[in-house]
């Protein structure tokens, strides 16, 4: 049994952490709280106010100390404990990151954890507002008549590029790439870009850059999934 020092609310499918004012919901498999609960977890956020991951240390298995005399510690990560307590999920050797396939970091149900290549994990990701990334730009200072740019990689080789005189053209063309490039992308994934056009988040005056700022999160608007 660890020491915690959470104070936790249950409060139907989620716990709610209220080591916070506001509290924060926390979704976990019920069958995984019995070995949650005996933690002291920590919400990591990103520099704009996002959480970045849930995690707590835990004594190194190996032992040993610091230069410093303490005791050496290992980080773990919520989702990492709760994906490796669930048997049905099978890792393959390959497979050295678990994704989140919502881009919610506060959502560790097993439906939403699966393990991952690094190339997989990385076209899962999202923007800093946890929006899908567009893949598609818009230039200014080339191709005038097409200044809406769509491009997308695999492992870091461009395998898409092309110019369009649409913004909606080019994101349709990033879309078709999208499935046949990277054809383990969630679904989720697509509903939230769908969501993304459907309010019109891209829509703001086309920045040359990913400087602007951008609306809220549509975490919430995925929650109920």
């Amino acid at each position: 049994m660890h020491k915690t020092k959470n104070t936790w609310r249950i409060d139907g499918d989620p716990l709610v952490l209220l080591n916070r004012t506001d509290g924060v919901e926390i979704y976990c498999p019920r069958a995984a709280r019995s070995y949650v609960l005996q933690y002291t977890w920590s919400i990591q956020y990103l520099p704009n106010g996002k959480v970045q991951s849930v995690r707590t240390t835990i004594p190194h298995p190996l032992g040993g100390q610091r230069p410093s005399g303490r005791a050496k510690q290992l980080e773990l990560k919520l989702h990492a404990l709760i994906l490796e307590n669930a048997p049905e999920k099978v890792r393959q050797l390959d497979q050295t990151h678990i994704d989140h396939e919502d881009g919610n970091p506060l959502n560790n149900r097993l439906d939403n954890l699966r393990y991952v290549t690094p190339s997989v994990n990385h076209q899962n990701t999202r923007d800093a507002q946890g929006n899908p990334n567009r893949g598609v730009y818009h230039i200014t200072d080339h191709y005038r008549s097409r200044p809406w740019r769509a491009r997308i990689y695999v492992d870091g080789k461009q395998v898409g590029d092309e110019y369009f005189y649409t913004a909606r053209a080019a994101e349709e063309q990033f879309l078709i790439w999208k499935r046949q490039y990277h054809p383990e992308t969630p679904e989720v994934w697509y509903e939230q870009y769908a969501a993304c056009q459907a309010s019109g988040y891209w829509d703001a005056p086309a920045p040359t850059n990913s400087s602007a700022p951008a609306p809220a999160t549509l975490f919430e608007s995925m929650e109920s999934r």
